[in-house]
């Protein structure tokens, strides 16, 4: 966990390509900007979500990575509340991992959902991802009742459609 806290000092060369991406553009946005606030967001579910493992799962599609993977979740509006709060707080010319607390097997996921995971990959993620900066700044949702709530409402939204 101590390789994902914001101000550990990150190696470009060790970047997938995506990460990489990311570094530039956090790179480029302290550069240009004055007042600058980075929020790493992690995994997300919510409202009119199309992809994602939470949402392949509900929605019977394969998935592309093992059900033993473990990964971290956080809402939409969780995201947005939080957002809105640092900003009030001038929390600016920092950077905060946006991450549930926790994280979830992806196969209790689908137990949780009663769905038998129909067919998946064989590469298994582990995500463990820091949230202490931003937990000393407010309550943190944990990744487990995140995606209760989250399946319960979705399941409700499918039957009803």
């Amino acid at each position: 966990m101590a390789a994902t806290y914001e101000d550990i000092q990150i190696n470009p060369n060790s970047l997938s390509n995506y990460g990489f991406s990311k570094y530039i553009a956090e790179l480029l946005v302290k550069k240009y900007e004055k007042e600058w606030l980075i929020l790493r967001l992690g995994g997300m579910v919510g409202d009119n979500m199309k992809k994602n493992a939470t949402y392949d799962i509900l929605h019977l599609k394969k998935l592309f990575i093992s059900g033993k993977s473990k990964l971290q979740f956080i809402n939409t509006e969780d995201v947005a509340i939080i957002s809105k709060r640092l900003v009030e707080a001038g929390k600016w010319r920092e950077t905060y991992n946006i991450v549930g607390e926790g994280n979830i097997e992806l196969k209790e996921i689908a137990r949780l959902a009663g769905i038998k995971l129909s067919s998946q990959g064989d590469e298994i993620k582990l995500y463990n991802v820091s949230h202490e900066k931003l937990s000393r700044f407010t309550k943190v949702p944990k990744t487990e009742d995140t995606i209760r709530h989250f399946i319960l409402k979705e399941l409700m939204r499918m039957d009803t459609s």
